[in-house]
């Protein structure tokens, strides 16, 4: 894969140095930062929809972010295409406020005892992917400043899942175990959506602000019974030049 992803970068600069000269406007790089958070849900695979209505969800929002570079494409004002490499973290976590006997406290550990001294236990899944992310853009306005909307897909490998558990006693201590999560599905595939603001500094650089969303479309395990879904959101901001 390593090798794959080398190729694909050298391919990026040979294409964006061929179109540096008379369509240097035409060939953006850019870098970005994308803050925001993630949601797991659990869907029957017989059709009944989500196992939890909303109100009785037992999972709770993680942040979440990616970083990476891009190569931008403006085919004219107002058509554009993307390509780059990223790495995102994404996830979900839980949090028990009254654990109790046979309750799992991370790390494969489950509470095998009814001693009260624990008072909440918070189990974080954190799935780290290189992807490379691919989207359209569309872009309206005149000016510097314009509306731009994305449409695109992301494939992504898994490469370092973990699981932390935060375990805090009455007494106010508190114990971090963390653990590599196994059976999680190593290749992912994110249908992604973004609508914001272009801001252009002069000629050959600009800013963009996207609020975006990303839905994974491939089950974090391979259950019968049930499909593992991330839910991402966050706020892309981008410089191009």
């Amino acid at each position: 894969m390593k090798q794959y992803l080398l190729l694909f970068l050298i391919a990026l600069i040979s294409i964006s140095m061929n179109g540096q000269g008379e369509e240097s406007s035409k060939i953006k790089w850019g870098v970005f930062f994308s803050p925001g958070v993630s949601h797991l849900q659990v869907k029957s695979k017989n059709g009944s929809g989500n196992l939890f209505d909303f109100s009785h969800d037992p999972y709770d929002l993680k942040i979440a972010y990616s970083i990476g570079g891009v190569m931008n494409l403006q085919f004219n004002h107002t058509w554009g295409m993307e390509i780059g490499v990223q790495y995102s973290n994404r996830g979900f976590q839980e949090t028990n406020e009254d654990p109790t006997y046979g309750d799992y406290l991370g790390n494969d550990n489950v509470y095998e005892t009814n001693d009260p001294s624990i008072s909440s236990v918070t189990i974080k899944q954190n799935y780290n992917y290189l992807e490379l992310p691919f989207r359209f853009t569309l872009t309206a306005g005149k000016g510097n400043l314009c509306f731009i909307t994305g449409l695109g897909i992301t494939p992504g490998i898994l490469i370092a899942p973990r699981e932390v558990g935060i375990i805090e006693y009455e007494e106010g201590d508190t114990e971090r175990n963390t653990s590599r999560i196994e059976d999680i599905r190593s290749f992912s595939l994110t249908p992604t959506i973004s609508l914001g603001l272009e801001y252009h500094l002069n000629n050959n650089q600009m800013i963009r602000l996207e609020p975006n969303l990303g839905y994974s479309i491939l089950s974090l395990t391979d259950s019968d019974v049930s499909g593992s879904y991330l839910l991402t959101g966050g706020l892309r901001a981008g410089f191009y030049f």
